[in-house]
């Protein structure tokens, strides 16, 4: 890779890192709204309990994410990279 490309790629890597930071922000906001708003719907449901209401809206959640193919599919990922971690850490079953 001559100097040019390399230049350019270092630079395109810097652009995506920001980009990334900038989207990490913005989920922990969204992150953030969605949990007072759950307070919120919390209180609504229960007023004498709000713990109550929370759980409710927990299991809604949890109802709505079995439902989602695309969560189903992040879960499949997300147990097989746990899976392969633990083989590198393990050295693979190697002997």
């Amino acid at each position: 890779m001559d100097d040019e490309k390399l230049k350019r790629f270092i630079e395109m890597v810097g652009s995506l890192a920001e980009q990334f930071v900038k989207l990490e922000k913005q989920v922990a906001e969204l992150r953030s709204s969605v949990r007072a708003l759950q307070s919120i719907e919390a209180k609504r449901l229960c007023p004498d309990a709000p713990l109550e209401g929370l759980k409710q809206l927990q299991e809604l959640e949890q109802a709505i994410l079995s439902t989602d193919p695309n969560e189903k599919q992040r879960q499949r990922v997300s147990e097989v990279i746990e899976f392969l971690n633990l083989q590198k850490k393990t050295g693979g079953g190697q002997t």
